[in-house]
């Protein structure tokens, strides 16, 4: 299950703040639509490798061989998906100027320390007296 997008409320406020035209806006949209199916594709296969990796693991005699070519495998993929993530940062500096991805990277930067201050104060906990 895909946690959903930004609304296109959040889209508009983004648009603004950068100083994106509606036709960069919808350019850059273009760039991650074309690349999340290539990463989609990617992390389904990088799963399966993974599920490979770990049935080789559930064995008490590991074949060595197996695990070096699912591990060149798991390798290959991150690469790959290196790359969707490099082609996909040429192409927005193409699309923005400076002063707008420069914004850009600061929105990101900001949303990133947003989800790790998220992900380290934990689930929320139920309220006090609230039974499991």
């Amino acid at each position: 299950m895909r946690r959903p997008g930004p609304s296109e409320e959040d889209k508009e406020k983004a648009r603004i703040r950068i100083g994106m035209t509606k036709e960069q806006q919808a350019q850059i949209e273009a760039v991650y639509a074309e690349s999340e199916k290539k990463r989609r594709e990617a992390m389904q296969e990088l799963g399966e490798k993974h599920r490979q990796l770990q049935v080789l693991y559930d064995a008490y005699e590991i074949d060595k061989a197996q695990e070096r070519a699912i591990l060149r495998d798991i390798v290959s993929i991150h690469w790959r998906l290196l790359r969707i993530h490099s082609e996909d940062e040429a192409k927005i500096r193409r699309i923005l100027t400076k002063e707008q991805h420069e914004k850009l990277r600061a929105m990101i930067k900001e949303a990133m320390e947003e989800a790790r201050a998220r992900w380290r104060s934990g689930p929320p906990r139920p309220p006090s007296g609230a039974k499991p």
